[in-house]
């Protein structure tokens, strides 16, 4: 249905690293008929903070509510329906996992979203400041409303777009809003002030929308226990440590270097010899050239590449194992 392009995960619009930076540089440019945003079902109060920065930004917007299998497993269900009517976006729940409703997603890209109607009203200090910044920026392309909190937000992308003499008239609003929201000690800093009105939001959109409907199994609660040992601070890195131990040895010593050794063997002892017999029962001499480059070369050069292949091979097994647990991430 046209071009889809696909930007690094983010938690927030702001960037704090280079992979973000590429997301707000792209929202920025603005070309682009919409967004799928793809939040995970079992995280939603904390990656809905992206949905509604996207909300702000005013564009065309689809919300991808992903992993509803994990999200079922885990007690509880999501009504799509009004979680759309409070957004006024398109939702959609699929598993990209197990294709559940993913074909309905495609199918529903035919068309542009409409922009989302929903909007997180902040504190009058932030309101008040928001107001005074969308003034002295009156020609921007952009949503003001959306640049002014980004703005509030300490936006470095955003804040780079601006000329010198915006900058001029824009930092001194975001210092007196700092300023009142310290005096007043409404918030350690104004970013925070503006994060606790979203997190205030997403629970109030997420009340009756996610429901639970059953006790967290007794599956989930053991994999709950699991991961709040080995994602301690201090017990888990002894735990990782441990795990490449393992892995280190089981690769190189327990496992792999008998199958290397076996390969190596089969190699240079027995091929090899058979190779150098055969060769010369049909006649080539033991002092060949052709002979000594495939004796001497060709079979040592390559084998000695070929006796590592069972320690790699178990390394990227073991990886892959430890990887598709999600222990890895």
């Amino acid at each position: 249905y046209g071009e889809i392009v696909d930007l690094p995960g983010c938690y927030s619009v702001a960037p704090s690293s280079e992979d973000e930076g590429l997301v707000t540089s792209t929202l920025l440019k603005g070309d682009f008929d919409g967004i799928i945003n793809i939040v995970d079902g079992t995280h939603l109060k904390r990656n809905l903070h992206l949905s509604l920065e996207l909300l702000e930004l005013g564009v065309p917007l689809y919300l991808v509510v992903n992993m509803v299998d994990e999200l079922e497993a885990s007690g509880f269900v999501l009504d799509q329906d009004r979680l759309m009517q409070r957004l006024g976006i398109p939702v959609t729940v699929i598993s990209a996992k197990n294709g559940l409703h993913v074909d309905t997603l495609k199918t529903s890209l035919q068309q542009i979203p409409p922009r989302g109607t929903y909007q997180v009203i902040y504190h009058p200090i932030i309101e008040q400041a928001i107001d005074a910044i969308i003034q002295s920026l009156p020609d921007v392309s952009l949503n003001p409303r959306w640049l002014a909190i980004q703005l509030l937000c300490g936006n470095e992308g955003v804040l780079a777009l601006l000329s010198e003499a915006q900058r001029g008239q824009v930092l001194p609003i975001i210092e007196r809003a700092e300023f009142a929201v310290s005096e007043k000690k409404i918030a350690h800093s104004l970013k925070g002030l503006i994060y606790s009105y979203r997190r205030d939001a997403i629970q109030q959109l997420l009340d009756g929308v996610l429901i639970q409907i059953r006790p967290i199994n007794q599956k989930k609660q053991i994999t709950h226990r699991i991961d709040r040992l080995i994602m301690h601070p201090v017990w888990g890195l002894i735990i990782f440590i441990f795990i490449l131990l393992g892995v280190y040895t089981f690769t190189f010593d327990l496992v792999g270097n008998r199958m290397s050794n076996w390969l190596e063997g089969m190699l240079f002892n027995r091929m090899a010899t058979w190779l150098e017999s055969f060769l010369i029962d049909r006649g080539i001499p033991s002092n060949h050239l052709f002979l000594r480059l495939l004796m001497k070369g060709i079979i040592p050069g390559v084998g000695g590449v070929l006796v590592f292949i069972p320690n790699i091979m178990l390394l990227f097994i073991l990886i892959a194992i430890v990887d598709g647990t999600g222990y890895m991430a």
